[in-house]
């Protein structure tokens, strides 16, 4: 599962997490989660974060661009 991030909705954390990058990601078009990476190119086991709790949910649940993180707070 090396190619986990191929054609997928992706979203790159602007900086590294604990010297890893990071992404958002909807794997199966459904869930929303989130992977670790020493290389930028390959991607392994995704971690579970949001799941739809409404079937409207299926269509308009994603990410909307790279996290932010402000000076004082944690990535929103």
């Amino acid at each position: 599962m090396a190619r986990l991030a191929e054609n997928k909705g992706m979203a790159l954390f602007p900086r590294k997490i604990n010297g890893l990058y990071a992404m958002l990601s909807r794997q199966d078009n459904e869930n929303i989660y989130l992977m670790f990476s020493d290389n930028v190119h390959f991607w392994y086991e995704p971690q579970l974060l949001l799941k739809p709790a409404f079937p409207w949910q299926l269509v308009q649940i994603g990410n909307c661009g790279s996290p932010l993180r402000p000076r004082l707070a944690g990535w929103f």
